[in-house]
């Protein structure tokens, strides 16, 4: 049986300390920003995505995550071509409230 495991996107790095946001298909419910010592992830930098093992109280296993360069290519991809859709409806000029 496979582990449960959350995704993460590393958001900024500071001060000894990594800001992670869940990543849109992670099983972390999207309001659960976690703020993590740097020293109990593997090393790590902004926009990196982490794949983290869930224990079974719940807890995140942040020794055990590790870096998925794959899932950030996609989406890094995904976002691209969303900015694309979204470019292509703009009417362009000047917004007028």
């Amino acid at each position: 049986m496979r582990q449960e495991e959350a995704v993460f996107v590393v958001d900024r790095v500071m001060d000894g300390h990594v800001v992670l946001v869940p990543d849109a298909g992670s099983t972390a419910r999207p309001d659960q920003e976690q703020i993590v010592s740097a020293a109990r992830l593997p090393p790590v930098s902004e926009g990196a995505v982490l794949r983290v093992p869930v224990c079974e109280d719940g807890d995140m296993h942040w020794a055990g995550a590790t870096a998925d360069p794959e899932l950030r290519e996609e989406r890094l991809r995904q976002g691209e071509a969303r900015l694309s859709r979204l470019g292509r409806r703009d009417p362009g000029g000047d917004v007028r409230l």
